[in-house]
């Protein structure tokens, strides 16, 4: 017959496994949502944005600079769909499968610690199981950040460049060079009050 303690010990750790297999369970199911939402993200931004800006930049009334920013910023929105898919992978390869391991590993703990009696070298069972409890956690999310980061800074990196770029352009200078730089063109402008960058 088992000590008291130690089968309080095993009943804890059952009841302490079904919690902590629920809480694992629940944090795989809203990474899964998250790397879904990912997917959806990528297709908005990557195909739907990109279609638009690309139709709105065929139009041949498109001013020269505003031309080359908007066609700039449509050929980096592609290549941006393979930092999407990397970082959806990546959640799925370490983060939601790291997670998806933890249940069965408590399985495992549970069985070795209900044996504690007649193996007393597998009490170390209990410190391995919250070690590889915080590893596992920890390291997912890590990679899960890290993940989101990676998909985040290069879409801000681009909307940056790109704001900087139209910013810059002179709605003056763009009207003007569609008519190729006619005096009379700029000194009707000028008459309205537009200023010129160039």
């Amino acid at each position: 017959m088992q000590p008291y303690h130690q089968n309080n010990q095993v009943k804890d750790f059952e009841k302490r496994s079904e919690v902590e297999s629920k809480k694992v369970k629940n944090l795989a199911g809203a990474f899964e949502k998250m790397k879904k939402s990912l997917d959806v993200e990528k297709k908005a931004y990557c195909i739907e944005l990109k279609k638009g800006v690309d139709q709105y930049a065929a139009t041949p009334y498109l001013t020269p600079g505003l031309s080359a920013t908007i066609k700039e910023f449509s050929g980096k929105l592609e290549k941006n769909a393979p930092v999407y898919t990397r970082a959806m992978d990546h959640i799925q390869d370490v983060s939601c499968n790291a997670l998806g391991y933890l249940p069965k590993k408590y399985e495992q703990y549970k069985k070795s610690i209900k044996l504690m009696e007649k193996q007393p070298n597998d009490a170390h069972k209990l410190k391995d199981f919250e070690y590889e409890r915080i590893q596992y956690t920890r390291q997912a999310l890590l990679h899960y950040f890290n993940a989101q980061m990676l998909v985040h800074a290069n879409m801000f990196q681009l909307y940056a460049e790109t704001f900087e770029k139209l910013e810059a352009l002179s709605d003056g200078d763009e009207v003007l060079a569609l008519y190729e730089n006619a005096p009379w063109v700029k000194n009707e402008l000028s008459n309205k009050g537009i200023v010129f960058k160039k």
